[in-house]
């Protein structure tokens, strides 16, 4: 897994889903999104909502999404992430620790919940690194 650390999760504290955490964000270039798929990952676990790019009002029809982003796929990303280049997303995780101790490498398990018959399941991703001196 490939964790991208922003400083979003800062914004995290916020109550409100209609917050600055919850309605815009910093996100992949489309660019980068194609280098990563070369790469073979399994999964991108990122400090943000979304991997896409997303203007401020966007969400509410309000503001265009960020250039490069192809025209009627606002959330391009996350679709060809995900269903075209095979690679996991994990959305909202807490990675200030991990960029702050300068883990650069790391075992991460992802603990999901029993849930029978779901598309989908929160998670506890859980990474360890070497241990700190």
């Amino acid at each position: 897994m490939l964790y991208l650390y922003t400083g979003w999760e800062e914004l995290w504290q916020d109550p409100s889903v209609t917050g600055e955490y919850y309605s815009q964000g910093p996100g992949l270039a489309p660019d980068a999104a194609a280098l990563l798929a070369e790469k073979a990952l399994v999964a991108i676990g990122l400090d943000v909502p979304f991997i896409d790019a997303v203007n401020p009002g966007q969400l509410q029809g309000k503001a265009p999404p960020p250039p490069g982003t192809p025209a009627g796929l606002p959330f391009f990303l996350h679709h060809s992430t995900l269903s075209q280049a095979g690679i996991h997303i994990v959305e909202n995780l807490r990675l200030k620790e991990l960029a702050t101790d300068k883990t650069w490498l790391s075992c991460t398990m992802i603990l999901p919940l029993r849930e029978l018959g779901g598309p989908g399941s929160a998670i506890r991703p859980v990474a360890y690194g070497p241990p700190r001196p």
